[in-house]
C-alpha cells in the first residue's frame, strides 16, 4: 500500500504470478479502490517493494521473481509504472526488501533466495552495484528491515525451515554473519513491530506446520550464547514401507542447554525428537534436514536417506563348495553373504527367514536355511566387506537341484528379513554337479557314527534293492527291497544290523540295484 499514481491518496499493488505483472488499483479516498491497471514485469513475480531509487519524487517497483531468479526493476511515472529492466539473482528471489543500508541517501536493495542474502547498493539513478552474497541458514524467505540491535544501522532478518536468522548491519551495505534464532516448524512469513512497547522492535512468525504465531521479543544486547551444533547421522539406507530410524543424539549445545530437535525427512513429511522413526511410501533418494535449537539459537545440518524396494546384497558360493556336488558326502553347503554398500549389518539378519531359491532345477523351488548354521566368516573373497555363512542342508540341496544333470552354472537368489522387517536379496550363479548316469548315489555323512542316509535317484520306476556287506563280502543286511513307483530321490538309513543291532567300526560295502542298473560304493563307520 502506497502513494503510486502521486494524488496524495494511498493505493494497492498486487503481485498477479499468473499473469506476470502487477496490477495497480488506485485509491479513491474512501476506502474503495479503482479498477487494476495491468503493468508486466517481464517474469513471473512472487513479491514486489516499493521506493523512490532516482530521487525523483515518485515510487519505483521491484519485484522478486521467485523461481525465475531474477528481479524487475520499475519506475514511476506519476500515475503508473514501467518496466526498465530485469536482472540475474541467486538461485531462487523469495522475497525482496529496499533500505537505505549504508545511509547514503540512496535505496538498497536486498533479496533472499536459496543459495543466501544478496544486497545491491543502489546508484540513486535506479540501478544498482554488483551483488554482495552473505551465507544464510538453509533456504531464506520473508524479508523484514529494521533496527534490530540498537546500532542505527539497517538489519535484516529472513525465515528458514525452523529458525529466523538475523543479518547485522554492517553499514556499508553489507552485513555480518546471521545470528539464528529458534522458532516453530515452518515459519512462512515475517512481520517487524514493537510488541511490549520498549522501543526495541520485536519479529513476529507465522508457523505453518505448528498452526501458531511465534513471538520473538527483542531483548537488545546479545546474551552470552553459542549456538548449537546439529548432527544429523546417516546416510541413511532403508525399505519402503518398513519404519526407519533417524538418530541426532550426536547434536550438542556448547552451552548445555536443552535442545529442541525438529526433522525434515524430505517427502514433505517432518518430525520431532532425537531418534525419531519415519516410514517412507516410495523407494527414492531423500534429503533430510535437522533443526536443533536451544530456544534462541539453532544449528542445521543435512544427510541423506536412501529408500529402496529392497535392499541389495551379494552372495558366492564357499570356497569349499565353488562347485556343488549334489552327490558328495557333505552334510551341507555353505553359501557366502555379504551386504552392498553397507546396507545393512549381518548380526540384523533373521536366520529363520534365509531362503536359497531356484526355479525350474528340481522337485521344489526353494530351501531354507540350516538352523544354527548362521555365522559370521572372515572376508573369504578379501574385498574388505566381512561375510555371512549360510549352509543348507545337502538333501535339501539336492531337491533343489534334482534336475540337474552334469556340470553347469544354475541362476539362484539368495533372500532373507532383517530383524527390522526389511528384505534383502542377492542374484548370482553357482556351478552345480548333477548326476552322470542313473543310478546316483550319495551317502552322508560318510564316516559316519551311528548311522547315515543314503539317496538313490533314479530316473525309472521299478524294484530297488540294497545290500550292505562287510569287509569280508559277507552280507550284513537287505536294508530295502521295494518296488519304488515312480523315478526320483529315494532314501534310506544305514548303521545298523539284522534285528537292530548297532554295527561295530570298520569298512563296509553297499551295492544297490534298480531298474536302471547297478551301483556299488564304500561307507566307513567310525566310533
Amino acid at each position: 500500500v502506497a502513494d503510486v499514481t502521486g494524488d496524495g491518496i494511498p493505493d494497492l499493488v498486487l503481485v498477479d504470478r499468473a499473469g506476470g505483472r502487477l496490477a495497480i488499483h488506485a485509491g479513491r479516498g474512501d476506502g474503495s479502490f479503482a479498477a487494476p491497471v495491468p503493468v508486466g514485469v517481464g517474469a513471473h513475480p512472487s513479491t514486489v517493494a516499493l521506493g523512490d531509487l532516482d530521487g525523483d519524487g515518485l515510487l519505483d517497483a521491484v519485484t522478486g521473481n521467485g523461481v525465475e531468479s531474477s528481479v524487475s526493476i520499475l519506475r514511476g511515472q506519476g500515475g503508473s509504472l514501467a518496466l526498465i529492466a530485469v536482472l540475474p539473482t541467486g538461485r531462487f528471489a523469495f522475497d525482496v526488501g529496499l533500505e537505505d543500508l549504508d545511509r547514503d541517501g540512496h535505496l538498497d536493495l536486498v533479496v533472499v533466495g536459496d543459495d543466501g542474502l544478496h544486497s545491491l547498493r543502489g546508484r540513486g539513478d535506479g540501478t544498482f552495484e554488483a551483488a554482495r552474497a552473505a551465507p544464510t541458514l538453509g533456504r531464506g524467505g520473508g524479508i523484514v528491515i529494521g533496527d534490530l540491535n540498537g546500532d542505527s544501522i539497517p538489519d535484516v532478518a529472513t525465515v528458514g525451515s525452523n529458525f529466523v536468522s538475523v543479518f547485522p548491519g554492517a553499514g556499508d551495505g553489507s552485513f555480518d554473519p546471521y545470528i539464528a534464532f529458534g522458532t516453530g516448524v515452518g515459519p512462512g512469513g515475517l512481520a517487524l513491530g514493537d510488541l511490549n512497547g520498549d522501543g526495541r522492535p520485536d519479529l513476529i512468525t507465522a508457523d505453518h506446520t505448528d498452526n501458531a504465531v511465534g513471538l520473538l521479543l527483542n531483548e537488545g544486547a546479545a546474551r552470552p550464547n553459542r549456538p548449537p551444533a546439529a548432527r544429523a547421522g546417516g546416510p541413511y539406507v532403508g525399505t519402503a514401507r518398513i519404519p526407519l530410524e533417524f538418530d541426532g543424539s550426536r547434536s550438542a549445545d556448547p552451552d548445555g542447554d536443552p535442545l529442541r530437535f525438529a526433522w525434515d525427512f524430505g517427502d514433505g513429511r517432518t518430525g520431532l525428537g532425537v531418534t525419531p522413526l519415519h516410514t517412507y511410501g516410495a523407494s527414492g533418494d531423500y534429503h533430510v534436514a535437522l533443526t536443533v535449537s536451544d530456544g534462541t539459537l539453532a544449528g542445521v545440518d543435512s544427510t541423506m536417506a536412501r529408500i529402496v524396494a529392497v535392499l541389495e546384497a551379494r552372495a558366492f558360493a564357499a570356497p569349499e563348495n565353488r562347485t556343488v556336488r549334489l552327490f558328495a558326502s557333505r552334510p551341507s553347503a555353505c553359501i557366502q553373504l555379504e551386504p552392498v554398500g553397507g546396507d545393512f549389518a549381518l548380526a540384523d539378519v533373521n536366520l529363520a527367514t534365509v531362503r536359497l531359491r531356484s526355479a525350474g532345477t528340481g522337485v521344489i523351488e526353494e530351501i531354507a536355511a540350516l538352523s544354527g548354521k548362521l555365522g559370521i566368516a572372515r572376508d573369504r573373497d578379501r574385498n574388505g566387506v566381512p561375510e555371512l555363512s549360510a549352509c543348507f542342508a545337502s538333501e535339501d540341496v539336492r531337491e533343489l537341484f534334482q534336475s540337474v544333470t552334469g556340470r553347469v552354472q544354475v541362476d539362484v537368489t539368495l533372500d532373507g528379513v532383517l530383524e527390522s522387517g526389511a528384505r534383502f536379496v542377492a542374484a548370482f550363479s553357482l556351478e552345480a554337479q548333477g548326476v552322470g548316469g542313473y543310478p546316483a548315489v550319495a551317502v552322508a555323512p560318510n564316516p559316519l557314527n551311528p548311522s547315515a542316509k543314503i539317496s538313490v535317484v533314479t530316473s525309472r520306476p521299478g524294484r530297488m534293492v540294497l545290500w550292505l556287506f562287510d569287509a569280508q563280502g559277507r552280507l550284513v543286511r537287505v536294508v530295502l527291497n521295494e518296488p519304488m513307483a515312480a523315478p526320483g530321490v529315494h532314501e534310506a538309513h544305514i548303521g545298523e544290523g539284522r534285528g537292530g543291532t548297532p554295527l561295530p567300526s570298520g569298512i563296509y560295502f553297499y551295492r544297490i540295484e534298480t531298474a536302471d542298473g547297478a551301483a556299488t560304493g564304500r561307507v566307513a563307520i567310525l566310533k
